[in-house]
């Protein structure tokens, strides 16, 4: 299954996107960044639809939140990064 992925710095930061996600209708899930696209130690990660990412960057750029990356999960499990 396809997905987009956002990398954030922390747990308190995904959990405030969750939050301003739900709001706008769009369902995520948080978890720990994959070991694969993990830059930086500990990380985590706001999990999308692929139609619902743009919104969620969106979101994230208001909150006014670095990420470490965003990322679309392919059907064979490997992540290609776009931005």
């Amino acid at each position: 299954m396809e997905y987009g992925v956002i990398v954030l710095s922390s747990v308190t930061y995904a959990k405030r996107v969750e939050k301003e996600c739900e709001k706008c209708g769009i369902t995520c899930t948080i978890g720990h960044t994959p070991a694969k696209i993990a830059q930086q130690g500990c990380s985590f990660m706001v999990k999308v639809a692929m139609r619902d990412l743009e919104n969620t960057r969106s979101i994230v750029n208001r909150l006014m939140l670095k990420t470490f990356g965003v990322y679309k999960r392919r059907r064979d499990g490997e992540y290609d990064l776009l931005g």
